[in-house]
């Protein structure tokens, strides 16, 4: 299951505050045209089989007029209830108790299928 992109709206840098002190204007699902929607689902998808990812992993990118440019790839990213990843899956209609269990299942069951 890929996730719907999140946005971090806004000006300047994103710093510390802005993440950890509940400022963040997240935008989830962020408003993309389709081409640009496909050219960052197939980004990511690419950069976590290429990088062997198993579970989850927040693929960050800066959406530029030449199309997505990598930004960085956590692998353990923030999980809980009010970070990035578990809310990106909830506007797709996965809630944080079922995103948590669908993740220890596929942890259990062996090899790992990208979501």
């Amino acid at each position: 299951m890929i996730a719907p992109a999140l946005e971090i709206a806004g000006e300047g840098i994103f710093g510390y505050q802005d993440k950890y002190g509940g400022q963040a204007d997240l935008r989830v699902p962020a408003a993309l045209s389709d081409t640009d929607r496909t050219a960052l689902e197939t980004a990511a998808v690419t950069m976590f089989n290429a990088l062997g990812c198993a579970g989850v992993a927040r693929i960050d990118f800066f959406l530029t007029p030449a199309g997505p440019v990598l930004n960085e790839v956590n692998t353990m990213p923030g999980f809980t209830e009010h970070s990035q990843v578990p809310k990106m899956f909830a506007s797709a209609g996965l809630p944080y108790p079922e995103l948590l269990d669908l993740l220890v299942s596929d942890a259990l069951s062996g090899p790992a299928v990208p979501l």
